[in-house]
């Protein structure tokens, strides 16, 4: 039997066209997230300002004819201060605020699962033969176990920083679908679900959901913003749809692969409850955003609430194995869910005695002026 090793290979492209052509024409393609699908990835780099590096994959052994491409994985870069010539390399975001506001979940290299610690490991030696890159990080990983066993392996200190996820396992197309979805729920979100539906019903009318057709999808995803924005906008980073790249990305998104996505709008009479955005596989549902009509919301009525629950219904109706919330330790996840499951965001250390000194200093002179910064704003 043959030996086989792998390689990692940068290539910084030089247009989007170079990019995407590199990443279509690659034999491997992801089933295990819909983030790393070519849909995805494709649209994100059509929505990008500045191009991150692809890093390339090849097994090389004794063996005939040229290395074979297994798979890559896109890598961006951010310096740790504009001022300092040290950086941190990312897998699968830009390194760019704004860009990587279409997060990222189930992060990972895009590659097939028997080359996975092969892969990483060269990724690993790629990025840190260089000492001024001091880490490595992978976002929202779901599978860490590959990423944590290299570095085991070859003493590489790392970090995790874990994030809980909640989905709701659905029931098979032909059971009493309403019936299994409010026996899930805990007594107390039962009674409210129920307390909520009559509340909203005698009010307002009787509650549809609509889904959006190929046609109506950049409509549908249109009407979500004002609402996603009135939500989100005073938070620290601000909605989304605020953001020129991540709207780009989406609707780049919606007109090319209109299969991989959803939009829903439920209403009650003529009173608009909410939109919700989606995307999706052959077996699941993942919930990605909404935008729900707070103007009617009350302790008895949780407009939010109702639509999760009628599009988990909806979506089981259509043979869909799970409704994923995905990453958020947010109440209304948990209780509409009957499941738990964790991703975690890992950050690699390089190895090396000159970048691990640079990087203990700066962490050490982090920490000196956040203690600074907080005595000078400290009240006597």
């Amino acid at each position: 039997m043959h030996s086989i090793s792998i390689i990692a290979k940068r290539v910084s492209p030089e247009s989007r066209e170079e990019a995407q052509q590199i990443i279509s024409s690659l034999t491997y393609k992801s089933d295990t997230s819909v983030f790393l699908t070519d849909d995805w990835q494709l649209s994100w780099l059509a929505s990008l300002p500045t191009l991150p590096d692809i890093v390339l994959f090849y097994t090389v052994g004794k063996h005939h004819g040229d290395p074979a491409p297994v798979g890559y994985t896109l890598l961006g870069t951010r310096a740790i201060k504009p001022y300092l010539p040290f950086q941190v390399s990312l897998v699968n975001q830009s390194g760019h605020t704004k860009s990587d506001q279409v997060w990222v979940e189930f992060n990972d290299i895009i590659c097939p699962d028997t080359m996975k610690h092969g892969c990483i490991k060269a990724l690993i030696a790629l990025v840190f033969k260089r000492y001024r890159n001091l880490q490595l990080t992978v976002s929202m990983c779901h599978k860490t176990a590959p990423w944590e066993q290299v570095c085991q392996q070859n003493n590489i200190t790392y970090s995790t920083l874990v994030t809980l996820a909640y989905r709701h396992k659905l029931p098979g197309a032909k059971q009493d679908i309403e019936t299994h979805l409010y026996n899930a729920l805990s007594a107390n979100s039962r009674q409210q679900m129920r307390r909520t539906q009559r509340a909203i019903t005698s009010t307002f009318g009787h509650i549809t959901l609509t889904e959006a057709k190929h046609s109506e999808q950049r409509d549908y995803f249109s009407a979500l913003s004002p609402l996603h924005i009135l939500k989100w906008s005073g938070t620290d980073e601000g909605s989304g749809f605020q953001n020129p790249y991540f709207v780009a990305h989406h609707t780049h998104l919606i007109s090319q692969s209109p299969d991989r996505v959803a939009l829903i709008k439920v209403t009650a009479g003529s009173t608009l409850l909410g939109y919700a955005y989606y995307l999706k596989d052959e077996r699941n549902i993942y919930f990605y955003c909404a935008g729900v009509n707070e103007e009617i919301a009350t302790n008895k009525v949780k407009p939010g609430h109702v639509l999760h629950f009628l599009a988990m219904a909806h979506f089981a109706a259509q043979g869909y194995e799970a409704y994923d919330f995905m990453a958020g330790d947010f109440r209304y996840k948990k209780s509409l869910s009957n499941e738990g499951y964790t991703m975690a965001t890992l950050t690699l250390v390089n190895p090396s005695w000159l970048s691990r000194l640079i990087d203990k200093s700066w962490s050490g002179i982090k920490k000196a002026l956040h203690a600074v910064t907080r005595k000078a704003t400290t009240p006597p």
